[in-house]
């Protein structure tokens, strides 16, 4: 949508070319506000439920802009660097094809186009409800070893995988292992000094 925001008003509001690029504008500096305070939420609120506010948003911002646009009658571990790559990936793909069907769309069905991004996004809620984990104040080894455990495909059952808060199971297991390490270290520690003192 932000690719197209400078000719969409012009061409189907019939706004002035400044005014147009004024609403980018303003467009451009609610992404960076409302990115510096998901910034700061992340952690407290979690990704599965700012996922979900920001969907609602999306949802009810392409319904308003739907029946705006028809009232007003205008006219138209080993995993990690692999599943970063085919995000990244699907990010441009989609984003492309975003790009190429936007102007063909609005100019050929108008306001009734919208309905398209309306529909999406309503979808994704209940997608992010039942299947999306909570990934906040978690590691990687937390998500490694809650896929390794062989989860439920839905996550509502489990309250480890929703809640915000780091589950004490991943507490416990990582005082576990850093107990262990501290005895590994120890053992070597007072080998060396055996070995030093014979």
């Amino acid at each position: 949508m932000s690719s197209y925001l400078t000719t969409v008003p012009m061409n189907f509001v019939e706004l002035s070319d400044s005014m147009a690029r004024l609403l980018t504008a303003v467009n451009s500096v609610t992404y960076l506000i409302c990115t510096c305070c998901a910034v700061g939420l992340i952690e407290r609120m979690g990704r599965r439920g700012l996922m979900m506010l920001s969907t609602v948003g999306q949802f009810w911002a392409f319904l308003i802009i739907m029946i705006l646009l028809r009232y007003a009658e205008l006219n138209s571990l080993q995993m990690w660097n692999k599943g970063a790559a085919v995000a990244t990936a699907t990010n441009w793909i989609t984003n492309f094809v975003i790009v190429e069907i936007t102007p063909i769309g609005i100019e050929n069905i108008g306001w009734k186009f919208w309905i398209v991004w309306t529909v999406f996004n309503a979808a994704f809620l209940p997608v992010i409800y039942f299947f999306c984990p909570e990934t906040a104040n978690r590691t990687l080894e937390d998500i490694d070893a809650y896929y390794r455990s062989n989860p439920s495909l839905t996550v509502i059952k489990d309250p480890d995988a929703i809640s915000v808060k780091r589950p004490l199971k991943y507490i416990e297991h990582e005082d576990h292992e850093m107990k262990k390490i501290g005895e590994i270290r120890t053992k070597k520690a007072d080998g060396l000094m055996v070995e030093h003192v014979e």
